[in-house]
């Protein structure tokens, strides 16, 4: 999902309202947050092949 799509999803029509609201809560971008999120699913989705890969 993109960033425009999360924020229209969860009722903002204005991304860069967003996106100050996000940073100024999280302390990151909404991108850096989206990255890292992608980044952990992919570390997990390995992690749960190689477990099932050793059975």
């Amino acid at each position: 999902m993109s960033v425009t799509e999360g924020a229209l999803r969860v009722g903002y029509s204005n991304l860069g309202h967003f996106t100050r609201i996000f940073t100024r809560l999280t302390g990151i971008l909404p991108s850096e947050y989206r990255r890292a999120a992608q980044t952990a699913l992919s570390e997990n989705e390995r992690m749960s092949r190689k477990t099932s890969d050793s059975r």
